[in-house]
């Protein structure tokens, strides 16, 4: 039952991500945003983990886990990781990082 375990160990992460990015929304200090701009990075690249290194799945190559879930999050999680390597750089760069 190992995509139970990663299904499970994914909506975890995903609730921390979604948690921090709420944050992001709220706080307006860049080194504030930056600290949770790395922090989603990292819950990002865990969960790029899971699937793939960590827990994994079935062996079943025919099931609905390994076909759509695990490429899903794969994408989500890249896509994920670059935004927030393009957001971190942002405000890395941003006029005011000091405040």
């Amino acid at each position: 039952m190992k995509c139970y375990w990663s299904g499970q160990a994914e909506i975890g992460i995903g609730a921390l991500i979604a948690a921090l990015g709420i944050a992001l929304l709220i706080f307006a200090s860049a080194k504030t945003r930056l600290g949770l701009t790395i922090g989603i990075f990292l819950s990002g690249m865990l969960a790029l983990l899971i699937p793939n290194v960590l827990i994994g799945g079935c062996a079943m190559h025919d099931m609905v886990c390994r076909k759509i879930a695990f490429p899903s999050i794969t994408v989500i999680s890249i896509l994920l990781l670059i935004g927030m390597a393009f957001n971190a750089v942002y405000l890395a760069r941003k006029k005011g990082y000091e405040d």
